[in-house]
């Protein structure tokens, strides 16, 4: 968890850096870690533990100067979460036409852009805060639409399941409150940097600060989800829209999996992946309630100074 928000990518969570990162000059100090001190525009030197510079730190001064003066919504990342978009709509269209192979082509290959949108962002240091909310409500369409379709195939056949057709629709709504509040808690404020919403377990206002969250949400946020509970959450959050619509359309050609696995595999396979997908809503219901606790919070902090 002691992950820096100036220097990490989080995946599936877009593109994170610090809103200093830009305003830099041609004079660069390096520090003992992997973070950089960069000079500000009024020329005064940010403190250091070291201070001598490298060709590199100035080459990549220069090319984050050339990729800033590029419009933001026109960065390379940027235009891929726009083509990850369409591709999920798309791909939606074809399912309601009942073509769920093509349908699921595109979401996978929507889905496999989000590690190339990284890729690029940190190739091209095309890094944006706009990139990064772009890049989760990118992953949220995408989710949702499957999940829709899913919902529509289970009831084309199973009328009577509307109880999980409910639980399937509560996910999608769960996910958009869980990023509107991450979006929020955004806004709080640490040495002038945003705070990631993995890390605002880190704040030190004596207002929002809370503790630590619990040990079992420690543990899948730990690494940047490399640990069992993460990749279990990352696998269910994906793999369980994705294969409830495989299970349910009677229209997927099934012959090609069934080539590499068996149909019990294949159950077992989605059934682990509704298990992530459990403890990844027990995350996201920890989060929205450490929102709503921190927004009770500030409103008991202002009557306090009002009286």
């Amino acid at each position: 968890m002691n992950t820096s928000p100036r220097r990490r990518r989080d995946y599936g969570e877009g593109h994170v850096v610090s809103s200093s990162f830009y305003d830099t000059t041609d004079d660069v100090v390096a520090s003992h870690d992997t973070d950089q001190s960069i000079v500000d525009r009024t020329g005064t030197q940010n403190e250091a533990s070291s201070s001598f510079t490298t060709t590199q730190q100035l080459q990549q001064v220069h090319q984050t100067k050339q990729s800033s003066s590029w419009p933001v919504a026109l960065y390379i990342p940027n235009l891929f979460g726009y083509l990850r978009i369409l591709l999920s709509f798309y791909g939606f269209n074809l399912a309601l036409k009942q073509q769920p192979n093509k349908a699921l082509n595109l979401w996978i290959t929507a889905a496999l852009l989000d590690l190339v949108d990284g890729l690029a962002a940190r190739k091209l240091n095309q890094c944006s805060q706009f990139g990064m909310v772009l890049d989760v409500v990118a992953d949220n369409i995408l989710r949702s639409i499957v999940w829709f379709a899913s919902i529509i195939e289970l009831l084309k056949h199973n009328p009577t399941k509307t109880h999980q057709a409910c639980v399937w629709t509560a996910i999608i709504f769960l996910e958009w409150v869980t990023m509107f509040c991450s979006q929020s808690n955004r806004g709080n404020k640490k040495d002038n940097q945003h705070i990631h919403w993995k890390d605002l377990h880190k704040r030190s206002d004596n207002l929002d600060s809370h503790g630590p969250p619990p040990l079992w949400v420690q543990a899948v946020f730990k690494n940047n989800f490399r640990t069992i509970p993460g990749v279990l959450v990352v696998y269910g959050l994906f793999v369980a829209p994705f294969g409830s619509y495989v299970w349910y359309s009677d229209n997927f050609d099934i012959s090609r999996l069934n080539s590499l696995l068996s149909i019990g595999v294949i159950r077992t396979l989605i059934q682990i992946a509704y298990v992530g997908r459990c403890l990844s809503a027990l995350v996201e219901a920890w989060l929205c309630y450490d929102f709503i606790r921190d927004v009770i919070a500030k409103d008991k902090h202002k009557d306090a100074k009002e009286d």
